[in-house]
């Protein structure tokens, strides 16, 4: 998973990518997850809250949890648990997933 944030909600103004196993995101989902710079825990049924930690300090990004069940829900159709690579499968598996 890419998670990307925009030049306007950065520290340096800068684009910044954050990528992640979306095992962690599903974990997550259920208690929480990770360790070091991407964490995933849950907030009773209803939301998550996902952390990117950095020198510089630390992002919390809050979601609808049903939101996050679908996206997952989703990339399974296109690229199977378990089966995810990296490079050019990928990128055209996300770009089907978004309509690209």
């Amino acid at each position: 998973m890419h998670i990307v944030f925009p030049p306007h909600v950065t520290l340096d103004g800068e684009v910044t990518t954050w990528t992640f196993a979306r095992v962690l995101l599903s974990e997550g989902l259920r208690a929480p997850a990770g360790f070091g710079s991407v964490r995933v825990r849950p907030r009773r049924s209803s939301h998550a809250y996902v952390e990117f930690h950095s020198l510089v300090g630390t992002a919390v990004l809050r979601f609808a949890t049903s939101d996050l069940y679908r996206f997952l829900a989703r990339t399974y159709t296109v690229i199977a648990p378990g089966e995810e690579t990296v490079g050019a499968e990928l990128d055209h598996g996300l770009a089907e997933l978004f309509g690209v």
